[in-house]
């Protein structure tokens, strides 16, 4: 880190080129793309390359960090399908490599066609009809899922009454690969007067529904919500909160509660919490009392809100010192720069409850020493302004400039191809 910050602010930053990405698929590289970069770091979930190309990327000492590595021998033509295509039996993949950077669906005799391939690749689920066999995907790598044959398919998360609007005349088995939230009856009805089934990954409905109506629906898994309680996603629980929700609230998500607000458990009879529960240390007995949660974060009853940097931002002296005269505080979790801007002074420091760095923080000399008693961790450092500008020559903008701007080039992408 402390390599990196130099060369930036020296001026000679390294003509340097950083990947980052869910699948990373690097095939060929014929128009020399990777060959204008001094340096190439590869920061990915899953990472194919031809033998070819990776022994490329080793010669020239570039860095691979990835969940897995998949090497292989590729010497036909590159085929790239988009994301959700239906492979048939026409299509002609003979002697050439597929690849996909999302879901595709085998439809009906489709498998054939991968059959002749010289291999596949899909970055994300490749569907096939059950009925059909599966000796065709020897050489496709990728996560595969069989579905029924006289099954229509829909990907991603529905609610039920969306998935009865769009189902085709003659089919009666919905296969859904992902969640079917089902909290209405009405839908439920109308499921049953179509004759309907359903078969999906997980199902989130009603204790009365399930018991009334869950035989139609096939799950592994599912989660059902008890009679008299307001489902709601992740909350900063407040008096305002648990009086339009009623006396029980389903939390799908994370729920953070401040003692300034500990009273409004006094309201509830009942929460419960499939995420996270932050609350102050005090309230804990008058939570357990109502309440459970997958998971508890007990803070100290005078510890302030969480700011999180990731990538770059600045604070000044008027932001802490509202946060001082209203007498709140805060905790800083910083994952990348920090910069406390030249008006902030030691007595500023006073509105910081604590701070982890995950890189670094630069702040006036007076501010620095103020803050060192609140780190609580680091993988980093600290400077002062007064050094840094010392050892560049530089001013606080040109810092500024050099810290947003000169890191080289940098692709973020969910999926990224090189042939």
């Amino acid at each position: 880190m402390i390599e990196q910050l130099q060369k930036i602010l020296s001026g000679g930053s390294e003509n340097s080129l950083s990947i980052n990405c869910g699948t990373a698929f690097i095939l060929s590289d014929r128009e020399g793309f990777l060959e204008k970069f001094d340096s190439i770091s590869i920061n990915c979930g899953d990472f194919l390359a031809s033998a070819k190309a990776y022994a490329g990327l080793m010669a020239r000492g570039a860095t691979v960090n990835s969940g897995s590595n998949k090497i292989r021998e590729i010497s036909g033509e590159i085929v790239q399908l988009d994301g959700g295509t239906v492979i048939t039996e026409d299509m002609d993949f003979t002697d050439k490599f597929v690849v996909s950077g999302g879901d595709a669906v085998v439809g009906g005799n489709g498998g054939k066609a991968l059959l002749n391939a010289e291999g596949a690749h899909f970055a994300g689920t490749i569907f096939y009809p059950r009925e059909r066999g599966s000796a065709f995907l020897a050489n496709v790598t990728g996560d595969k899922q069989p579905y029924p044959q006289d099954a229509h398919l829909v990907f991603g998360d529905k609610k039920l009454g969306e998935l009865l609007s769009g189902i085709p005349d003659g089919k009666t088995h919905i296969w859904v690969h992902g969640e079917i939230t089902a909290m209405e009856e009405e839908a439920f009805q109308k499921a049953v007067e179509k004759g309907l089934r359903f078969t999906c990954t997980s199902l989130f409905t009603m204790e009365a529904y399930n018991e009334k109506f869950g035989a139609m629906i096939e799950s592994s898994g599912r989660v059902v919500v008890p009679e008299g309680y307001e489902v709601t996603p992740g909350i900063q629980l407040t008096a305002g909160e648990a009086a339009l929700f009623g006396p029980r609230i389903y939390v799908r998500g994370n729920m953070k509660l401040s003692k300034k607000d500990e009273n409004c458990l006094d309201e509830l009879e009942g929460i419960i919490v499939k995420g996270t529960a932050t609350i102050p240390s005090s309230c804990a007995k008058a939570f357990r009392a109502i309440g459970k949660a997958d998971k508890y974060e007990l803070i100290a009853d005078d510890v302030g809100e969480v700011m999180v940097v990731n990538g770059f931002q600045s604070i000044g002296h008027d932001y802490l010192q509202a946060l001082i005269e209203k007498g709140e505080t805060i905790r800083i979790n910083v994952n990348g720069f920090l910069l406390f801007d030249e008006g902030v002074t030691a007595g500023d420091m006073d509105a910081i409850e604590s701070i982890k760095i995950n890189g670094f923080a630069i702040m006036p000399d007076a501010a620095q020493g103020a803050l060192s008693s609140k780190i609580g961790k680091i993988n980093g450092f600290t400077l002062s302004i007064e050094v840094i500008t010392k050892l560049t020559g530089m001013t606080l903008p040109e810092i500024l400039v050099k810290l947003r701007i000169d890191e080289g080039t940098s692709i973020n992408t969910g999926f990224y191809l090189l042939v």
